[in-house]
């Protein structure tokens, strides 16, 4: 894997997310979108964000991963966890719901 490929900044991404390094997992998240990596994995964005106590910005980057990945489970769980931290109840829980409503939709395909 080149150190030009967004994934390569992703996969970093994602041992410093696990290592308890919210802050380091952004910067090479950055990275990565800086090379044209901007796809559903980003939802790591939203909980480092959030873990940071960020939590505006974990809304505002989670609801624009959910309108564009409308799809992808771990996106939408990561806007509803967003809302959650914000405070916003009743919008994660109106967002867990989608979840779980995305995930019946897709049991026996």
């Amino acid at each position: 894997m080149s150190p030009r490929e967004p994934e390569c900044y992703h996969h970093l991404a994602s041992i410093e997310w696990h290592r308890g390094h919210p802050q380091e997992a952004l910067d090479l998240l950055d990275r990565a979108r800086e090379l044209g990596g901007d796809g559903p994995d980003q939802s790591m964005r939203v909980w480092a964000l959030s873990s940071l106590g960020r939590h505006d910005e974990a809304v505002a980057a989670a609801a624009t991963a959910a309108a564009r990945w409308t799809r992808y489970r771990n996106v939408r769980e990561a806007h509803a966890n967003a809302l959650l931290m914000a405070g916003r109840i009743e919008e994660a829980l109106e967002e867990q719901d989608a979840v779980l409503a995305l995930s019946a939709s897709s049991v026996g395909r």
